[in-house]
C-alpha cells in the first residue's frame, strides 16, 4: 500500500504491540481503530513479524494439545458444548485420572471443549461483543475441531486417515449400511492433508482464515467488520509464509491450502449424514456429533 512514513511506522509498531484493545469506538485517535483501517486498506503483515504471530498460535495450540492428551473435564458426561460457549468463564480442566478410558462420544466432546478453549483465547475474539463471539464459536468450532483432529492424525501419527487419540474409530460404526460413508469420513480430509504435507504453521494460519466467517447470520455490523479485517490479516500472514517457504511456488501453495475449506465442509456434511443414518438404525442409542453443523 502506498502510504506516508507516519502510517508505515505506526503499522510496524502496531504489529509488534500486544496492547491493541478497543471496543470499536472508530475514533481517529484510537490505535486499534487506526490499525484496522491499515488492514482494510490492504497493508500486509511484515515478514519480520510473522515469526511472532506464529509463536503465539503455536503456544496456544500446544496448550490445546496438552489439555486434550492429559486433561479431563469433571462434567464431561452431562456437559453441553453450547452452555460452555455461552459461559464467559474460562473452561477448567484437571489432570486425567489414569483409570479413565473414554469412549468415542467423550473423546469428541473433549476435542470440542479444547477447541472452544483455544478459539476463545485468540486475540481478536476478546474484542467481539458476547453475542457475536457466541455466534462465531457455535458455528466455527465444529469445523476447527474436525480439521484439528484430521491434522493431528497426520502430524502426530503419520496417518492418511482420521482417528481419535487412543482408538482407530472416529465415529460409531454403521457396519453394513455405512462402510463407504465412514471410509470417506476417515480418509478424505486427512488423506488430502497428507498429500499436501500441511505443516503445523500452515494448519494454524489456515484455521484462522476459515474461522473468520463473516457470512454467519445475526452478526452485528461491527462484528462483521472486525472478523473480516482479521480474515484478511491471517490470509496475508499465510501468503507471506507460503512465499517465504516455497519461493515462486508460494501463490500456488496458498491456493492449494485454501482448497482444503471444501474438503472440511464435505467431511462435516458426511458426518451429519452419518449421524442421521445412525439415529435411524439405532433409535434407542444417543449419538451427538459435535463435528457436524
Amino acid at each position: 500500500v502506498i502510504c506516508c512514513n507516519a502510517c508505515k511506522m505506526f503499522y510496524r509498531r502496531a504489529i509488534k504491540s500486544k496492547s491493541r484493545k478497543c471496543p470499536g469506538c472508530n475514533s481517529r485517535k484510537c490505535r486499534y481503530c487506526r490499525f484496522q483501517r491499515c488492514i482494510s486498506a490492504g497493508m500486509r503483515i511484515p515478514n519480520s513479524c510473522l515469526k511472532s504471530l506464529l509463536a503465539i498460535l503455536l503456544r496456544l495450540n500446544q496448550d490445546r494439545e496438552n489439555k486434550l492428551s492429559n486433561g479431563y473435564h469433571h462434567h464431561t458426561e452431562n456437559l453441553s458444548i453450547h452452555e460452555v460457549i455461552g459461559n464467559p468463564a474460562p473452561i477448567t480442566f484437571v489432570a486425567k485420572p489414569k483409570y479413565i478410558k473414554m469412549n468415542v462420544a467423550e473423546w469428541e466432546l473433549m476435542i470440542a471443549l479444547t477447541s472452544v478453549d483455544y478459539l476463545k483465547k485468540v486475540e481478536f475474539m476478546k474484542l467481539l461483543d458476547s453475542e457475536d463471539r457466541s455466534i462465531l464459536l457455535r458455528k466455527g468450532y465444529p469445523s476447527f475441531s474436525l480439521f484439528a483432529l484430521a491434522h493431528q492424525s497426520f502430524d502426530k501419527m503419520g496417518q492418511s486417515y482420521m482417528s481419535l487419540p487412543d482408538t482407530l474409530e472416529v465415529i460409531p460404526t454403521l457396519q453394513d449400511r455405512g462402510e463407504m460413508l465412514e471410509r470417506s469420513i476417515k480418509f478424505r480430509l486427512t488423506g488430502r492433508i497428507k498429500d499436501l504435507q500441511v505443516t503445523k504453521e500452515e494448519f494454524l494460519l489456515l484455521t484462522m482464515v476459515f474461522f473468520c466467517n463473516t457470512g454467519l447470520a445475526d452478526l452485528s455490523e461491527t462484528g462483521k467488520h472486525l472478523i473480516d479485517t482479521n480474515k484478511h490479516f491471517f490470509s496475508s500472514a499465510l501468503l507471506v509464509y507460503c512465499r517465504q517457504t516455497y519461493s515462486e511456488n508460494g501463490p500456488t501453495r496458498f491456493a492449494d491450502l485454501l482448497s482444503l475449506s471444501h474438503v472440511v465442509a464435505k467431511t462435516s456434511d458426511d458426518m451429519s449424514t452419518h449421524q442421521f443414518l445412525f439415529s435411524i438404525k439405532y433409535p434407542h442409542l444417543t449419538y451427538t456429533n459435535v463435528f457436524g453443523q
